[in-house]
């Protein structure tokens, strides 16, 4: 049916489209996956109603996709930033939609096949730029179209795992498809070598193993030893992924990070353990338990987005029962495509469904060091892999060989009876369509606002991104300091006060971002008057460092207000808990020197003048530095306050 051939064609536009741009992660990439998806599922609304029937294929995996989707949306009860938990529900909905599309409506060999070819397709075209990339960029660790390495690396164990598994089960007669398999399996393990990812290559190793064992435990030993034989030799013996992984922690003072992130997402675990911190929201959350470095040149500047173990940000974003869920909905998954498999032993599709599950597993496996679930592209081809398997899996799954062209049995039953396996659609024609235009136009709206406002953003016109998207604190925010900067320029205290209000709207929509608290505080420090404004600036500055105790530029900034107040002794305490955070931040050592002479204290004043040189001198050597770095080695400012 065309219904059919036009649902098959928009996923396989969707598996086409997700990985090419930074795994679909820039607002305008992902917003194009959602128009896609919206349109493959008013193609499948109109064809339940041209059939007359609405038959849903039940699998084991609805019940914990409900729930998961569930405690992600109460998660945005007690969001900390409620733009970002917005945006990522829309994301795992999107998902399951996906899910539900293809257990819906792949249900023939030929529209498998199709899916299968692109998967493969999109893989080895995005594997060849990576390898082109490798060779073309002093050999330097390709991303491909993928955002970072590590991510590229966990996407390629997807077609990695189908091709090998159809390689070593599928009993294919076809010379020239056997040798196109052979290739592009050689493709994807030397882009995953080259990438030099370490979690890819405990998942890699997992994964040859695991399809080695099943096809003999001699083959298994065989697989296991080559790709440690390749691990430790490509590109070179002393810079393999093998070797960064015995030589974890030796110069590099980063090794451990992870460890540090893994106790930083416990401890928010531990504070919010039924609902979380709200879907979407570590990197809001982790400025509050962030941690030092110790040998490195700035101790926190290390920030960290993500918790790097998928698991972990579950149940820190969402709770401990969430994870549970999640926890369930694997379980589920892993012991109906156990039942799979055993009935499929021995025909045509063991291979690929194997190679499908294993793919699912080897990402899993690389998520307990990693975050590759929040790369859209990614978690959009584990959703495709889990409902072509559960499809095959549901006892209403009939694969149709090519062979056979007859079409989908549709039940064309009067409109007064009903099926007693299906539920019958009883909406006039004309009312039907225009719900569903309704519904779509919508959803269209809700999709594409983000979108605009983002784009309203970049041009600086915060206004109409407000009125786009108004759960954006960051446009309030914006906007506060446009309002600002025409304060100063035109003296119109209706402008000061507008700036005011859009601050306090920023900090109500992202209560614990500690930087509109501090942004604030000096905005009315230098802008307002009267009694009561040292103590509501200094207040604000307190509010800032007990989200964020660990910023030495907040101690730095409220030190520079009681400094200008003449409170040296204030000003001197917070400005050593900001060098004891950083001891680098040459501009503290500055400012606590013309404090020290101001007071007479000539010999301290010159110690950190020279502190302050010192710092700078060690940061200027460095050949790359973060922003972060370069805001410590700033050149010094004669005034404490003004930037």
């Amino acid at each position: 049916m065309i219904f059919e051939r036009l649902i098959t064609l928009g996923l396989v536009a969707i598996i086409l489209f997700s990985p090419l741009f930074r795994a679909a992660l820039p607002i305008w990439a992902i917003t194009s996956v959602y128009l896609i998806l919206l349109i493959t599922l008013a193609i499948w609304l109109i064809r339940i109603k041209e059939d007359r029937e609405f038959s849903f294929t039940k699998t084991p995996l609805d019940l914990p996709i409900l729930f998961f989707i569930l405690f992600a949306s109460l998660s945005l009860i007690r969001s900390i930033n409620i733009h970002h938990s917005i945006s990522a529900l829309y994301r795992l909905i999107s998902y399951s939609l996906i899910y539900f599309l293809v257990v819906n409506n792949i249900k023939s060999e030929v529209e498998i096949k199709k899916l299968i070819q692109s998967i493969l397709g999109v893989s080895v075209f995005v594997t060849l730029y990576g390898l082109v990339e490798f060779f073309t960029h002093n050999f330097g660790p390709p991303f491909s179209t993928f955002p970072n390495l590590n991510i590229f690396a966990s996407f390629l164990l997807i077609p990695f795992s189908l091709v090998l598994g159809m390689l070593l089960f599928n009993r294919e007669r076809k010379k020239t498809k056997r040798i196109f398999l052979g290739i592009a399996i050689i493709l994807f393990l030397l882009a995953i070598i080259t990438t030099r990812s370490r979690g890819a290559f405990l998942s890699l190793a997992l994964i040859v193993t695991f399809l080695g064992y099943l096809k003999s435990k001699r083959y298994a030993l065989i697989t296991l030893a080559l790709v440690i034989l390749l691990f430790s030799l490509f590109p070179t013996p002393v810079n393999s992924p093998l070797m960064r992984l015995i030589t974890v922690g030796g110069k590099d003072p980063y090794a451990y990070t992870r460890i540090s992130i893994w106790k930083s997402a416990l401890s928010i675990i531990k504070d919010h353990p039924f609902l979380g911190t709200g879907l979407g929201t570590f990197s809001d959350a982790f400025p509050g338990y962030s941690f030092p470095v110790k040998g490195v040149f700035a101790r926190f500047g290390k920030k960290a987005s993500f918790a790097h173990n998928e698991y972990l940000q579950i149940a820190s974003e969402m709770g401990i029962f969430a994870l549970g869920i999640f926890i369930w909905l694997l379980f589920t998954f892993f012991r109906k495509a156990k039942e799979l498999l055993k009935s499929l032993q021995g025909k045509e599709e063991y291979g690929l469904i194997i190679g499908l599950v294993v793919g699912i597993v080897g990402v899993l496996n690389h998520s307990l060091v990693d975050f590759p679930l929040h790369a859209p592209a990614v978690t959009i081809f584990l959703a495709i892999n889990a409902g072509i398997v559960m499809g095959l899996g549901s006892p209403e799954s009939k694969v149709k060989s090519p062979k056979s062209k007859a079409p989908r049995k549709v039940a064309m039953l009067p409109r007064g009876r009903q099926s007693p396996k299906s539920k019958i659609v009883f909406l006039q024609s004309k009312r039907y369509y225009l719900y569903l235009v309704l519904i779509i136009l919508i959803l269209e709206y809700a999709i594409i606002a983000p979108y605009l406002a983002d784009i309203y953003a970049e041009r600086g016109e915060y206004r109409k991104a407000i009125a786009q998207d108004p759960l954006c604190g960051e446009y309030h925010f914006e906007l506060a300091n446009l309002y600002v900067k025409r304060y100063r320029e035109t003296g119109d205290s209706y402008y000061r006060i507008d700036a005011y209000e859009r601050f306090k709207r920023a900090m109500r929509l992202e209560p614990r971002n500690g930087y509109y608290h501090r942004r604030l505080a000096k905005f009315y420090h230098q802008n307002f008057t009267g009694r009561s404004r040292l103590d509501f600036a200094i207040r604000e500055m307190e509010r800032a460092l007990e989200l964020n105790p660990d910023h030495c530029f907040y101690y730095y900034e409220l030190g520079s207000i009681y400094a200008n107040e003449g409170r040296y002794e204030e000003a001197i305490e917070n400005y050593k808990k900001a060098i004891e955070l950083e001891p680098n931040y040459a501009q503290t050592h500055y400012s606590l020197g013309r404090i020290y002479e101001d007071l007479g204290r000539t010999e301290i004043a010159e110690e950190e003048y020279k502190k302050a040189e010192d710092a700078r001198k060690k940061g200027l050597t460095k050949l790359t530095r973060t922003k972060y770095e370069n805001r410590l080695i700033a050149p010094p400012r004669k005034n404490l306050t003004n930037k």
